[in-house]
């Protein structure tokens, strides 16, 4: 219901003209309302939420505010120009005039005196009642002619007495409206702003109740009323030590200093507390209290432990960060988004470093698996005993350490979504079987438990090892190998896909450098012979290793070091060059033909250099040309032999 501003005129000709003056302003409601019936209709609007604020003048705002009108009142001014414009019409009677009303009416009253020559009488009322005591004193003063409110002028007519109504001016109606709507539009910020605090405190998952200095209850809020038993409106008003530990609040508010962490008992319950004083100023005006179920701040715990669990438990990739544009990364690209549409369990095997949980996260996200979980675990990393435990489950008491309530095993967490099995290679024979169980039977018995749970999963496994050659030599379930690998993935290492070097780089710049990249980009930056000699390294690491030398390059290419230099250093660093830095007190030992020692002077002098082929050249007095042409031969003879 849209509330008002409503406007109690006293008389007819001043409902005319703030009808007039007020016309642009529609929440503004013009209505007749003079002292005790305006009060009655007050009440009646206020009862029925209607009103906002009201204006009123003289007796009539004096009432309101007397008789408890919660909303604000706006009290019209009467101004010097409204008494001048009365008492100029009583000067032609007489010059002496008395003047009846309210204290409001008697303004600058001195002036007005000076200004028309004329003395005024005034005979303040302070009720309604107070008026014939009023017209007793105009009797014995013998006043000829009176100014004043509707009462008075009313009683006036009555008695046959010329009398002047006092008449509110445009200027002082419009300045009361615009009063009027200023604290309409506070109260409704008030309490749109309490609103929303009504709103957060029942919100809250604890309960919040404020006291004030003698530790009466001022404020509760839902949680806090469940906590306690009863509903907010039977506690508010009532001393706090009825529900909780009154003296502890009671020692906050004295002492002026939080209390955080008490324990207590409300309605049967342990409950967690927290006392905080209200202090304004040098005085302390109550304290805050806050409320929380034991048992439900370990449900809360639990729900978030679960969710933390399941938000790790995304994919984040997709094939499209599968960088590279070889022939060979394309066909296995096309061959895993077919993979993607079954359901059947996929193995994928590769060497270290080629991306396995990449394919696999983004085969998940293209599957119809893709709203539910996907569960990585690298059975490398944990020992069997754990292992059993981490994948399966295990029910309270299953063994020593054992959480209470049991955990749920790594296949019942990716229900409904992909588990992928990171180097299975390493699950040890023992869990094999159970392994191949699972597989088989789709249902999982945690550790210690006597029922199976149903799990619907979709499985990927990943090893960097020769599961054939596994299964031959009896290290590896030859069941479970069929089993794994219904469909079959063999990623290239990056020495089969060279021509995605560049590619694959740039891919890397931007995920490092986390801007776009608008200049040149680092592959761009390397000279032929830096890029040659990346491209014949040996990549044991793959993608990998490829990785760190990337953000090892952007790192000091910020740092304005020569790339090239430093492409040369990393590739001295591998254990597949035969390069070795030597101590400045070292001899060279030179062998073979002559071309050969050369070749063995610079690797030796570059290796001292700390791989800088400029500080290399200098000291051997020839071109940096000649250096990277010594290094490629003697790569070249290493990775011969």
């Amino acid at each position: 219901m849209n509330r008002k501003i409503y406007y109690l005129a006293p008389y007819e000709e001043m409902i005319t003209l703030a009808k007039e003056v007020l016309r642009e302003y529609p929440s503004i409601e013009i209505i007749h309302g003079l002292l005790s019936q305006g009060l009655v209709k007050a009440m009646e609007l206020e009862r029925m939420s209607k009103a906002d604020v009201f204006i009123a003048r003289g007796g009539t705002a004096n009432l309101l505010k007397s008789e408890g009108i919660n909303n604000p009142i706006v009290e019209m001014q009467i101004s010097i120009f409204d008494v001048i414009r009365a008492a100029m019409e009583a000067r032609n009677i007489d010059r002496r005039i008395g003047l009846v009303g309210f204290p409001g009416m008697f303004c600058q009253l001195d002036v007005v005196e000076s200004t028309l020559d004329v003395t005024f009488e005034v005979l303040p009322l302070q009720v309604e009642e107070d008026i014939d005591g009023a017209f007793e004193v105009i009797h014995q003063k013998s006043l000829n002619v009176l100014v004043g409110g509707v009462i008075c002028c009313k009683e006036a007519t009555r008695r046959g007495i010329p009398s002047f109504l006092i008449k509110t001016g445009k200027e002082a109606i419009l300045s009361a409206g615009l009063e009027a709507l200023r604290l309409s539009e506070i109260k409704r910020r008030e309490e749109a702003g309490n609103q929303q605090i009504r709103a957060i405190m029942d919100c809250a998952n604890e309960g919040i109740m404020t006291v004030d200095p003698h530790g009466k209850v001022a404020i509760c809020n839902r949680a806090a009323a469940d906590i306690i038993g009863l509903k907010p409106y039977e506690i508010i008003g009532r001393y706090a030590s009825e529900f909780s530990d009154g003296i502890v609040i009671q020692e906050v508010i004295k002492s002026k200093q939080m209390k955080l962490g008490v324990m207590t008992k409300m309605n049967q319950a342990q409950v967690l507390t927290n006392h905080v004083p209200i202090i304004l100023g040098e005085e302390v005006a109550g304290a805050v209290s806050t409320f929380q179920d034991v048992t439900k701040i370990l449900e809360y715990e639990e729900m978030i432990r679960e969710e933390l669990r399941h938000r790790s438990n995304a994919a984040k990739f997709t094939f499209e960060d599968v960088a590279g544009n070889s022939e060979v990364i394309r066909r296995v690209i096309q061959k895993a988004q077919k993979y993607a549409c079954s359901d059947a369990n996929v193995l994928i095997l590769g060497e270290t470093g080629t991306g396995k949980e990449m394919v696999a996260q983004a085969i998940h996200q293209e599957s119809r698996h893709r709203i539910g979980p996907f569960v990585a675990v690298n059975c490398a990393a944990l020992p069997a005993s754990l292992l059993e435990s981490e994948l399966f489950g295990y029910e309270e008491g299953a063994f020593t350490g054992a959480r209470k309530g049991g955990q749920k095993g790594l296949f019942c967490q990716a229900d409904g979504g992909t588990i992928f099995l990171d180097e299975i290679s390493e699950v040890p024979p023992s869990l094999q079987m159970q392994l191949l169980r699972v597989l088989q039977e789709k249902e999982v018995r945690p550790v210690g438990g006597t029922r199976v749970k149903p799990v619907k999963v979709r499985v990927i496994a990943a090893s960097n090892r020769d599961l054939k050659a596994l299964v031959r030599e009896g290290c590896f379930r030859q069941d479970l190998y069929y089993r794994l690998n219904v469909l079959h993935l063999q990623l290239p290492s990056l020495r089969q896909r060279l021509e995605d070097l560049e590619t694959l780089m740039t891919a890397m710049e931007k995920k490092h450098s986390g801007r776009i990249i608008t200049g040149p980009t680092l592959a761009e930056r390397l000279s032929q012979e830096a890029l040659r000699l990346l491209k014949e390294h040996d990549w044991p690491g793959n993608i990998r290793e490829l990785e760190n030398i990337v953000e090892r390059l952007l790192l000091y290419s910020s740092h304005d070091l020569a790339v090239d230099e430093q492409v040369l250093s990393l590739v001295m660093e591998s254990p597949q060059v035969a390069l070795r830095a030597l101590s400045s007190n070292e001899m060279i030992q030179l062998t073979g033909s002559l071309k050969e020692m050369e070749r063995q002077i610079i690797c030796t002098v570059l290796a001292r250099e700390g791989g800088s082929a400029t500080q290399t050249a200098k000291r051997l007095s020839t071109s940096r040309t000649n250096i990277w042409r010594s290094v490629k031969e003697s790569q070249e003879g290493v990775l011969h032999e």
